[in-house]
């Protein structure tokens, strides 16, 4: 057992906002006050308490990021040190948002290594059986094949990119595919809305695309990832600019929509994308360069490209674009903070990209490096806010884990999962934040010099039965390999930690 005193808690979800209490815990979750305590304390006094963070978009394990390490990326080690790397910042829980669902081992196998708990995405784009199938129009066929998706990958949602490539066709235009995806996500019930990685990324004025996507799903819940990749616009001079205002309104107006920011950091990063015209597009500037692709059966192509963000007038608009959108959505719930790992920058800058929410001065002075035309065509120095402690935790605990159904994750109420972060509370937050004093997983305190040893469980969800020997006469004709070998058995799942989510209402 363990007990945690003198806890400054900062617990949305509990509507904790700083209050001093103490915290009790065993075999890893949090507990009511025991008649007896007998075990370790932390004396935490004057120390800020949060649950450990969770990553909502990122990519972090399995075949796409092994093409990235075939070019021995510094952006990409790895996927234990990625792991380690996420809980040195608090980071107990990541999803893993793009996972083919033929690679599904492999991404399992990493993802048991140690390190956050994860939940994988499995990608919907141009597999030509499930465009099949939306080009006709029969829901339960749909429904029964993304079934069958669900199962073979084990994974924990739906995450669909770049629908038919943004062109319409005689039979199927991204519109009726976004649409009728969303519907079968929510037939399904899965845990999580549909996850979209909408057409036209980083195309100027793609924001109006992305509102007109919001306008169609009329009410229903929709996740829009890395939402800074479609904040650009043409102003009434032709110029660049951000369109943060308009996006940042759209989520504003819509209180169902969830969205993760994609914010850009300088430096090196590696472009991961299934979405195939935006991988050609980069590899055709003369900055981008090392384009890899690897084709998926009836999956899509998978590409790989490592580029840098610099200070530039393009990248400091991207820079600014991200940094509007957080500051501007009112419900830092609605859009939570991400670099979409690798794409955008390295996750290890989210302490800098927590300081400069929280500290106008320090996001003053960093703005004053960029590319001066760029800056003089944003917003950012106008805004006065600063994040509070609380709208972080909401932002990186509350947030993610609401958006995904996890009820027992992001929150430190009872009977909560035992993920806490314990970090002093200094007035540099960039180092608060980059320096907890005590990571705490499944009640077990961590210790940097063991190597950050922790077991790490896998996420799937459930899914409604379906006729298994239906999909198979539909696949036969279309797939190389055996249609049984597909499946993967329940000890390989249950010794690789997979473990599937309970539904509201139901117990262990």
């Amino acid at each position: 057992m363990l007990k945690i005193m003198n806890a400054r808690l900062f617990d949305p979800v509990n509507g904790k906002q700083g209050e001093s209490a103490d915290l009790w815990v065993r075999d890893g979750k949090i507990i009511p006050e025991p008649a007896l305590f007998q075990g370790k304390t932390l004396d935490a006094a004057g120390d800020v308490v949060m649950a450990g963070a969770v990553d909502i978009h990122s990519h972090v394990c399995g075949y796409p990021l092994q093409l990235v390490r075939q070019s021995q990326s510094k952006v990409v080690p790895g996927v234990k040190s990625i792991s380690q790397d996420y809980l040195a910042l608090g980071y107990t829980a990541v999803v893993n948002a793009a996972m083919p669902a033929l690679s599904a081992r492999q991404a399992i196998l990493e993802g048991a290594c140690g390190g956050p708990d994860k939940m994988n995405l499995v990608w919907l784009g141009e597999n030509p059986t499930l465009l099949a199938l939306l080009e006709t129009g029969e829901d339960a066929a749909l429904r029964e094949y993304l079934s069958f998706t669900l199962d073979i990958s084990a994974a924990y949602g739906l995450k669909c990119i770049n629908p038919c490539g943004g062109m319409t066709s005689d039979r199927l235009s991204p519109e009726k595919m976004i649409d009728r995806l969303i519907d079968a996500n929510e037939y399904l019930d899965l845990p999580h809305a549909l996850h979209l990685h909408h057409p036209f990324l980083g195309q100027r004025d793609a924001w109006r695309m992305v509102v007109d996507t919001v306008n169609r799903a009329r009410g229903r819940r929709l996740h829009l990832a890395h939402l800074q990749f479609y904040a650009y616009k043409t102003d009434n001079k032709g110029r660049l600019t951000t369109a943060s205002q308009e996006l940042a309104r759209c989520l504003n107006d819509n209180p169902q929509l969830t969205s993760d920011v994609g914010a850009v950091v300088f430096g090196p990063a590696e472009v991961v994308t299934a979405d195939a015209g935006f991988a050609e597009y980069l590899s055709g500037r003369r900055a981008c360069s090392g384009l890899m692709k690897q084709q998926w059966e009836e999956d899509g192509t998978l590409s790989a490209l490592p580029l840098e963000y610099k200070r530039s007038y393009m990248g400091s608009i991207q820079w600014l674009a991200g940094l509007e959108l957080l500051l501007l959505t009112r419900n830092p719930e609605q859009c939570m903070l991400t670099t979409d790992y690798p794409n955008g920058g390295s996750f290890r800058a989210y302490p800098y990209l927590i300081q400069l929410l929280m500290d106008k001065a320090f996001r003053d002075a960093e703005a004053g490096k960029l590319n001066s035309k760029a800056l003089s065509r944003s917003c950012l120095k106008s805004i006065q806010r600063e994040f509070s402690l609380s709208e972080i935790a909401r932002l990186t605990r509350s947030g993610p884990a609401s958006s995904l159904g996890l009820a027992n994750k992001g929150q430190l109420g009872i009977g909560a999962d035992a993920d806490l972060v314990i970090y002093r509370d200094l007035p540099d937050r960039g180092r608060m934040f980059r320096e907890p004093r005590q990571v705490i997983k499944e009640g077990v305190p961590l210790d940097p010099a063991l190597g950050w040893q922790q077991t790490a469980s896998i996420w799937r969800t459930p899914f409604p039965d379906y006729d298994r020997a239906s999909v198979k006469k539909k696949l036969l004709h279309r797939m190389s390999i055996d249609f049984d070998q597909t499946f993967l058995t329940d000890r390989f799942l249950d010794d690789n930690g997979v473990r599937t989510l309970k539904r509201k209402g139901e117990t262990a």
